[in-house]
């Protein structure tokens, strides 16, 4: 069997279209190199022997994913939807801007980045 293929079990998260999420608990994610092969709720006999990471009880969200933040951003995070007239320079304006400059404050900027660092370590 090739080395570049591995296995993923557990709970697989995917949307096959932009309103459709799909939950498949207990099924393996297969993968060549860096793309999904297929996803099976028994693992086929022609992947027997490659390595399977169980990760049973745990999401498994196969494919590209921007889960970058900018820390400065975090307080006023879900607004984007806001953006009038599809206009980020809006956004920025109104947001953005005015609020990190509060970033100049020690205590304020202290106080908000322990915020980010709590939320995300609770993640």
């Amino acid at each position: 069997m090739e080395s570049n293929l591995y296995a993923l079990k557990g709970m697989i998260v995917y949307t096959p279209s932009f309103h459709e999420l799909v939950f498949l608990e207990d099924h393996y994610l297969v993968c060549e190199g860096t793309r999904v092969e297929g996803v099976y709720q028994e693992l086929p006999e022609k992947f027997s022997g490659i390595p399977v990471e169980d990760w049973s009880g745990k999401v498994i969200i196969p494919g590209m994913c921007d889960m970058h933040i900018h820390a400065p951003q975090y307080a006023f995070r879900g607004l984007g939807q806001n953006i009038e007239g599809g206009q980020w320079e809006t956004w920025f304006e109104r947001y953005a801007f005015p609020d990190e400059s509060r970033y100049a404050d020690e205590e304020y900027a202290y106080r908000a980045y322990g915020r980010l660092v709590k939320d995300l370590t609770a993640s």
